[in-house]
Parts: structure tokens; sequence; C-alpha cells
């Protein structure tokens, strides 16, 4: 008996065995030699390696089992005249090997058709030795059956044809071979129509009809005949209901239901679907009808899908297969131009798989990954984006930190953030509360940043576009709000770069505006001065930079350098013009820098530089303001700046009417300190006021100024509103405001520290207080 896998044993060891044996014999051992020859003591270990074959194939370990039942044939060769004891035991190890080939080949992913042929032989092998013919026909049935779903439609149905021509295949197997003929060529498929007929007229019951009208139905789904299917199948529930076969006639109903969805039929499919969801003995039909439910929700035009998705992921199929059915629907979706809803199906596909691997052999990785970036890159609407955002996440999750993937996902989350921003920026301006609005922007700049640096930095990663990323990572940082950690990582990378390269600049731009952030000004003002000369020319950052650099030079009482920075960017940098926006900033702030060196040399006793400053001061603010309506901080700031500076002149009028132009100005109330800007500017307007005599008036100004917390600006407020009521004749008022002055002097004196006798603010408070 030939084998397609197995040798013959060789003559030479024919020859040694014989050999052995005429020696034995020539010395009168003939029990010796029987047990040499195969029989006794031999055949009694082969045994027993058999029996440990088939606990090893009860136990669930069939490579173990495989390979103790070979090794029994490989040491038992058999011929037509050996011992029936011994074809039987070879016989039963064949039956055993190939039942242990069959069922590795169910755990294998794609396991090779030889070894189902292979199986199939070992079967027939068996039966031919003389083993249990009834499971050698069991096994080399399931072994054509498995061929055939793995798409060998020839093999199988050479295997069944085999079986038929010996009238072995019985009814069941007669079943199968119509099934794999409809699964071949034409002809084969005429063969597998009249098959499935003469089974249906041949039936000799009710069970036996019933189960060849389900093939029947199966056959003309397979030839392309589903009208006619249709009917057959709705027959054969019937039928395989009233014999008591359940399971089959879920079956015939889940075909149906099939049928259906490719009549275009969803409708009717979803009742039957349901159905089967709600009394199906099989978990596995169970699964598949909740698959196609997905199919037949989405064909009838549900965006939300009428299966529920806690429902689905309670069915039992694996969530491997739930997720490719929805990536399935979601991809005809994409093709029929419904995006938001492609979005949507995405996002539920993920929400099955969660963190498990990503089924390639169901759905191939780069159709998802193109049909996502294709979603958010042909611009989705902003209420789309949450569901591609989660399924982006969900596929970088699933393909385990895959750079694309980590990108694309990154992108649509910054891309949220900026539209809370916008968010954010309208409530501001309309006078809302935005503070919930300003974290989530903050909280998806954040992740945002978290997937870029994963793609510059991720373990499991290409790191094609590593530097990029962490660019655009840090970039992410900085937008929100992220200063200590993004600080680190672009100073390292300014310096990473090349001069010329613009993410050196944007580098170095960002750690000195996170520097300045963080209040660490002198390391600010290193980064911006090292900036200025190496990006001096790079006017998308360098126009900033310069009032950047101002801003820590003037923080850190470095007035006079602020004043040369600002006025180098005024009148010797080429690339700003007075028509730019930049240029009105720039002026503003040199007038804010002068105005505070007025004061500084009107305190040191340089009276007549003070004054060339703050006319040179009041003159830059009054030009900034008059040629370009700042916003309102900046217009604020100059207005009250401009007060200061007529104060001092003792210009009361001009004073008083820039306090109150700034106290005016919409949109003051939004700013962050403006409870606080706007008191110091109240009280500056009552000062002014209370010297032009305007005493009511300026009680109403001091009013506004004082607060109900202990400090310097509460302690004058309350003393000059003591002053006011004693010029207006109310001396019990005037006492009264007398005492809470003190006790407001007395708190702020312990608050900051006190004792300071040449302080002037405390002189004056101390004069105030005491009515003096």
């Amino acid at each position: 008996m030939a084998s397609p896998a197995d040798a013959a044993p060789t003559l030479s060891r024919l020859a040694a065995q014989w050999r052995i044996a005429l020696f034995v014999a020539a010395m009168a051992s003939l029990p010796v030699l029987w047990v040499l020859a195969g029989g006794g003591l031999g055949l009694a270990a082969d045994r027993a390696e058999l029996d440990r074959a088939r606990r090893a194939l009860e136990t669930g370990n069939p490579r173990e089992a495989r390979a103790r039942a070979e090794g029994v044939i490989a040491r038992r060769p058999t011929g037509a005249d050996s011992a029936v004891e011994l074809r039987t035991l070879v016989g039963n190890a064949s039956i055993v090997a190939a039942d242990a080939r069959l069922r590795e080949s169910e755990t294998a992913q794609s396991p090779a058709a030889s070894d189902l042929v292979f199986a199939a032989w070992r079967a027939a092998q068996g039966e031919e030795l003389g083993a249990d013919a009834a499971e050698s026909r069991r096994l080399r049935l399931r072994a054509a059956r498995r061929l055939l779903e793995l798409g060998s439609v020839d093999e199988a149905i050479s295997e069944m044809e085999r079986l038929e021509s010996a009238h072995e295949l019985g009814a069941e197997g007669r079943r199968d071979l119509a099934l794999a003929l409809a699964s071949g060529e034409k002809t084969d498929q005429e063969r597998a129509l009249a098959l499935a007929q003469k089974l249906l007229a041949e039936a000799p019951g009710a069970r036996e009809k019933a189960l060849a009208t389900h093939t029947l139905g199966r056959v003309l789904v397979r030839v392309g005949r589903r009208a006619e299917a249709e009917p057959t199948f709705a027959a054969a529930a019937a039928d395989l209901k009233a014999v008591a076969l359940d399971r089959d006639a879920a079956e015939a109903r889940l075909d149906r239901g099939t049928v259906l969805l490719a009549l275009g039929r969803p409708a009717e499919a979803s009742v039957i679907l349901r159905a089967i969801l709600l009394d199906s003995l099989s978990n596995e039909t169970r699964g598949r009808a909740g698959i196609a439910l997905l199919e037949a929700d989405a064909m009838a035009d549900d965006p939300v899908f009428s299966a529920d998705l806690a429902e689905l992921r309670n069915l039992p199929a694996p969530p491997e297969v739930l997720f490719a059915a929805r990536a399935g629907v979601a991809r005809q979706r994409v093709e029929a131009g419904r995006r938001a809803d492609a979005s949507a199906a995405y996002a539920a596909a993920f929400e099955h798989l969660g963190p498990r691997a990503f089924p390639a052999p169901l759905v191939h990785a780069n159709v998802v990954l193109d049909d996502l970036q294709n979603l958010f890159r042909y611009g989705p609407d902003p209420n789309d984006l949450m569901a591609l955002g989660r399924a982006a996440e969900g596929l970088a999750l699933s393909l385990r930190d895959n750079e694309a993937a980590l990108e694309l996902a990154a992108e649509i989350v910054a891309r949220r953030a900026e539209l809370a921003d916008e968010r954010a920026r309208t409530a501001e301006q309309a006078g809302a509360p935005a503070g919930d609005v300003v974290l989530e922007a903050r909280a998806l700049h954040g992740r945002s940043a978290q997937l870029r640096l994963e793609a510059a930095d991720g373990t499991r990663v290409l790191k094609s576009h590593s530097a990029e990323n962490r660019v655009l990572g840090a970039r992410e940082l900085f937008r929100g709000g992220f200063h200590e950690s993004a600080v680190k990582i672009l100073r390292r990378l300014a310096n990473e770069f090349d001069v010329a390269d613009d993410r050196s600049a944007e580098a170095r731009w960002m750690a000195s505006r996170s520097l300045q952030e963080l209040g660490r000004h002198e390391e600010a003002a290193a980064e911006l001065e090292r900036f200025l000369a190496d990006h001096r020319n790079a006017p998308r950052w360098a126009h900033d930079a310069f009032v950047a650099l101002a801003r820590s030079q003037e923080a850190l009482g470095r007035l006079e350098a602020a004043e040369r920075t600002l006025s180098d960017f005024l009148f010797h940098y080429d690339n700003v013009t007075p028509e730019s926006p930049r240029w009105r900033d720039g002026l503003f702030r040199l007038g804010i820098v002068q105005s505070k060196m007025a004061a500084d040399l009107r305190a040191a006793g340089r009276d007549s530089d003070a004054a060339d400053r703050a006319a040179e001061a009041e003159r830059n603010l009054a030009e900034a303001v008059k040629r370009f309506p700042a916003a309102w901080d900046q217009r604020f700031e100059a207005e009250m700046a401009l007060g200061r500076l007529a104060m001092a002149r003792r210009d009361w009028e001009r004073a008083a009417a820039r306090l109150r132009s700034a106290l005016a100005l919409p949109g003051r109330e939004k700013g962050a300190e403006s409870e606080a800007a706007a008191r110091r500017v109240s009280l500056l307007l009552g000062e002014s006021l209370w010297q032009l005599g305007e005493t009511a008036a300026a009680l109403e100004a001091f009013g506004q100024a004082w607060a109900t917390t202990g400090g310097a600006e509460t302690a004058v407020a309350l003393a000059r509103m003591a002053d006011c009521h004693e010029r207006l004749g109310d001396a019990k008022q005037a006492a009264r405001f007398r005492e809470r002055a003190k006790t407001a002097f007395e708190a702020w004196r312990a608050s900051s520290g006190g004792g300071r006798a040449g302080d002037a603010t405390e002189r004056l408070l101390e004069r105030l207080v005491a009515g003096r």
C-alpha cells in the first residue's frame, strides 16, 4: 500500500531482521524469535504507546498524539501477509494519526491542503488495515469539509467522490458533496444542482427531506439563484423545526436572512435575524446573525444602528469578528459618501476591538488607515471629529504603536484642540464663562502631544519622522500651557537642528516663551537674545521676539535695555513698517517702558530727565492708541499709563479724562486681572478728582477701588474716603473709615514685612491713615 508521505522499509532493514531470526531458529529459541519478529512484548509496548497517543488526543495535545501514532506506524511496517493483530495495530495508529492531523489543522491559521489530504489517506489506510470503518469514513469526510473551508475545492471533491464510489459517503456526505460541487466550476455546479434535487427526491423520510431541502437552498445560493433559494430556506426552516432539528432550523433561517440581504430586502432580513438572536440555541449561529444584522441596519440607512452597541458586545462572536463586521459597514459608508456615518461606524468597530491586536487576516489595516486619513483630510464636520478621533486612536492602539496611525490620531486631536481654543476665545469675547472649554482645550493639546511623542520615541514605531513628531509634540505642549514639559524638549530641539532650519527657530522661540510663562525671565532673555542673533531675519517669529525680549528685560528691571531693544525693532529692523500691527505693539510697549523710566527718574530726583522720558512715553502711547485701535488690554494699559504721566505733571483734568477712558473700555471686565487693574485705575481717578476738588465724584471712585481684603490699595482707598467725608463735613463717617484704613494698613504691613522706614508707599500710607 503506497503512501504519499511514508516510504516503505528499506531492504537492508528487512534482511537484518531475517538474519537474526535464522540465527535464533538455529539456537532452537522460538519464544525469542517471536518477540524479535514483532510479536509478544514488542506489540504490547506499541499498544501502550498507542494508548498514550489516544490520551494525548483526548487532553488536547494533537501534536504529541500524532508523533506517537506515526512512531508506531514507522516501527511496524505491514504488508499483505502481515498478521491480523499487527495490521489492526497499525490501522488503529493510522486512525489516531489522521484525527490528530485534522485537529492540528483546526488550530493552525493557514494549514496546508497537503496535510489534510494526507490525513484522509491515513484514515483510509486505517480502514484498509482493519480499523473501525465508520470512524475512517467520518475522518475522511471531516478532512474533505476542512479542505472545502480552506478553498481547496478540487481536493475536497476528489475525496468525497472516492467515498461515494466506494458507497461509503452516506446521505450526510452526499449533501456535503453537493455543496462542494456547487463551489466548483460551472460543470461541477450543474452536477451539484442535480445531486441536491436527487437527494430531495429520494429522501426516505421527513428528517432526510428537511435536511435535503436545506442543502438544495444552499446549492441554489452558490450557483447564483438566490431568488429561488429564499423560499427554499423558508420551507427548510419549517420542515427542520417540525422534526425537532432546532439548530438546523436556526441555520436555515439565518441562511434565509442572508439571502434577503443579498436581494436588497434588509427590513425583512432584520426581523428574521433579531428573532435568531433571541431564541437560537447556538452561540455560533447567534454571533453570525448579529453580524448580518449590522449589515441589515446599514442597508436600511440607520446611522445609529438599531442594534445597540451593548447588545452587540454580548454576542458570542469573537470581538475580532464583530470588529470586522462593523469595519465592513464603515467601508460601505465610505464608498457611499456617507462620511459622518462612516466615522461613527469605525469608532464603534474599535469599541469591539479594544486593546486587542489588529485582526489583519480579517481586515487589511492599510484600508482602514487610508479611510480614516481621507475622512479627516477632506474635511469632516467638527461634530464628527470625536468619533473619528476614537477610531484613529483605536487603530493606533491595536496596531501596537504604528507611526502613521499615531500621527493621524495626533492630528485629529490637535484639530479638536484648535476648535476648543476658538470656542474659548468666542466665549470670552461674548462675556460668557469659558473655564470648562479652556480646560478641554488644554487636555486635548496634552493628548495630541502625548501621541506625537509616542510616534517620535515609542519603542515599537519606525521613527522615520521622529524629529518632526518631537517638534509637533512640543508645539502641542506649548499651546496647551504645559510649559515645564515643553521647555525641556524645545531646548534640546533648538540645538538639534541646523541654524538655517525653521524648526530650530521655532523650537528656540517656543522655549523662550515657555520660560517667560514660567517666570524664568533671566533664562528667557538669554534664549531670546540668542534667537535674534541667529534668526533676526525670520519674520515669522522675530517680530514678536523683540517685544518678548523687552518684556523679560522689563520684568528684570532692565528698563534701559528694554528701551534699546524696542528702539532697535522700531527704527532699525527692516522687516517691520509703521503700517504693521506689530509696529504698534512695539511702540505701545516702548511707551510703557518709558513711562516706568520717567517714574524711576522722578523718584531719584532727576526731574528734568523724568520730564523728557515722560514726554516721549506720552507721545509714543498716544500714537499707538490713535493710529492702531489695539486690543482692549493694550488700550487699558496705555490709558492708565497716560493717566499716570498726566498726574506726574499735575495735569489733573487730562489725567481724569484718560483714567475715565480706561474704565469705559468695552471688554475691560473680561481680563484675567481686570478686577485688580480696575481698582488701581479707580484709585488713580479718585486722586485726580480729589485734586480737582470734585469731592463727591472722588468719593465714588475711591469706593470703587475699595476691596474687602487687606492691602496697600485698600488702605489708601479707605483713607482717601475718610478725607472725602471730612471735606464734606461728615466727621462720624470720616472717623469710621479712618479706623478701617488703620486696620487695612496694619494688615498690609504685617503681610509685607513692614519696618521699611524709607519706603515711600509706607510713608504715604502712614500720613494718609493718620489724616495728615
